[in-house]
């Protein structure tokens, strides 16, 4: 095992490993995600407004979801490809200042594991975090409306909004960068020639 190939293997496999499972989660995500906030607005203009069901409903809903799947899918490629990267750099950081060469694999593993998952973690939330405090302005202007009524489908939206937005891009990073780091962990032990202290002469 050599610098050179520790360096090329963490920041060529974590990155594009990071942005495949980025964008498929993020293509479920935003097929799921947009089916819900369709099927809210259905049930709004239906029971609240008292509209009867339009076939160009199904249409719009349609070009809707297509499009909550490529969205998904861009912003979770996006997100996979940036935590593939951060982790690249400090797998790679720990590795070679800590773990080179490999001693202890069981303790390598732990160590790496966590290692993913917070930056996994922190990814988002550092990005989420800036976002919000760029859009509090947003959700204070609005409550300046007296004639705004809270409804249940207010609710859901805003409960839909805050587990998509929020909460699952978080957990899904995390799982990214956990399942990442395991598959790097595996990949140095097996490539890695672990020292073994050598007998001594009797």
């Amino acid at each position: 095992m050599t610098t050179r190939r520790l360096l090329g293997s963490a920041f060529w496999r974590l990155p594009t490993t990071g942005m495949s499972l980025g964008l498929a989660l993020g293509a479920l995500i935003g097929c799921v995600a947009t089916a819900c906030f369709e099927l809210i607005y259905v049930f709004q203009l239906t029971f609240q407004f008292g509209l009867h069901f339009e076939p160009a409903w199904a249409i719009t809903s349609v070009i809707g979801l297509v499009l909550g799947i490529l969205i998904g899918a861009f912003v979770g490629a996006c997100f996979g490809l940036a935590v593939g990267f951060i982790e690249a750099a400090a797998l790679a950081t720990v590795t070679r200042l800590l773990f080179f060469p490999l001693a202890d694999e069981d303790r390598y593993r732990i160590v790496v594991r966590t290692l993913g998952v917070l930056v996994g973690i922190a990814t988002p939330s550092t990005v989420l975090g800036l976002a919000l405090s760029r859009s509090s302005t947003i959700f204070v202007s609005a409550s300046k409306y007296p004639y705004a009524q809270t409804t249940v489908y207010d609710v859901l939206f805003t409960a839909l909004f805050s587990v998509v937005f929020i909460v699952m891009p978080i957990v899904l990073a995390g799982a990214i960068g956990w399942w990442t780091s395991g598959w790097f962990a595996n990949w140095y032990g097996d490539a890695s020639v672990i020292a073994k202290p050598t007998p001594q002469a009797a």
